[in-house]
């Protein structure tokens, strides 16, 4: 249980320092792995994964990020 609140509150943190960048993410974390999903438009899916890659590895805590980006109007 103690790892489940760790894992939400991680996601959470994470999900804050990235609302200036994109505010409709999904984050969820395991074990200090996270992972954003979101969409966005194909001319902006290498600069804006790489942007949000790199806040999200300053939030503590955080080791390893994954950004999954879909095609606007896909998901």
């Amino acid at each position: 249980p103690q790892r489940a609140i760790n894992d939400l509150a991680l996601a959470a943190q994470t999900k804050a320092a990235l609302m200036d960048v994109k505010a409709d993410l999904r984050v969820s974390a395991q074990d200090g792995t996270i992972l954003i999903n979101t969409e966005a438009p194909m001319l902006k899916y290498k600069a804006l994964a790489q942007q949000i890659e790199e806040i999200a590895k300053t939030v503590p805590g955080v080791r390893e990020v994954r950004v999954e980006l879909v095609p606007r109007g896909v998901i």
